[in-house]
């Protein structure tokens, strides 16, 4: 007898992704054909390009860990593996504030600081060891239009990091659009029951424009057929 160890042999499934093409040849397609960068582009099922996309690798293996070795043919949504993404990154990643440029509205502090000042605040509101940056505080101010909408003369707001505010006038004109003035009372500490305002300082000298680019599915298919044209439903 020969006494060699037995042989275990594990059957698993495939995992595939809704609105994902993982066929290599089809993802070819779309290199050669130029409707992605490469083969590294963000809309790619690929390490590389889901790692630049964001994705870490303890996600990555955290996700693949959780699957196991199933029998049965899963079809997985992307939320669960970039949830697991975001479970990692929120503890450590500092916080920034933006305002969508197109639907900015101008919040005027009549007593807020001319010129504008900066004080320090921190990186991540539960982690002191991410570090601190330096946030402008001055007269004139952006919030965001669906929050200015809901707002009302005489209305206590709170401004985040900053204090409540009473709202004094809105005026509203094809010029300017909607506008809004009230006073602050960083001294008013009851925050019950305000609404609560995002902002950021209208200082040229220290606002930053971004783009931001939200990537869509490269296909508008949730599930790809063997026999499926890649070109018909390419996105």
């Amino acid at each position: 007898m020969l006494e060699l160890r037995p042989v275990i042999i594990y059957d698993f499934s495939k995992l595939n992704l809704k609105s994902t093409v993982l066929s290599k040849r089809k993802l070819k397609w779309f290199v050669e054909e130029g409707h992605v960068e490469g083969w590294n582009d963000p809309r790619f099922p690929t390490v590389q390009g889901i790692m630049r996309r964001g994705m870490t690798v303890a996600a990555l293996s955290s996700f693949m860990l959780e699957q196991g070795a199933s029998k049965n043919t899963n079809m997985m949504e992307w939320d669960k593996i970039w949830a697991i993404n975001k479970q990692i990154l929120d503890p450590v990643v500092p916080r920034y504030t933006a305002i969508a440029k197109r639907s900015a509205v101008k919040f005027t502090i009549e007593n807020g600081p001319s010129p504008p000042e900066a004080r320090s605040q921190p990186l991540h509101p539960k982690d002191k060891s991410v570090g601190s940056k330096p946030v402008m505080y001055g007269r004139d101010l952006y919030i965001e239009a669906d929050d200015a909408k809901t707002l009302t003369e005489g209305q206590k707001v709170t401004l985040m990091k900053w204090g409540n505010a009473t709202i004094s006038k809105i005026t509203e004109s094809k010029e300017d659009g909607l506008h809004l003035y009230a006073t602050v009372d960083e001294e008013d500490k009851n925050f019950k029951g305000t609404v609560k305002l995002t902002w950021i300082c209208a200082d040229p000298d220290s606002t930053v424009e971004l783009k931001i680019v939200e990537f869509d599915h490269l296909i508008t298919k949730e599930k790809v057929e063997d026999n499926d044209d890649i070109a018909k439903i390419f996105n």
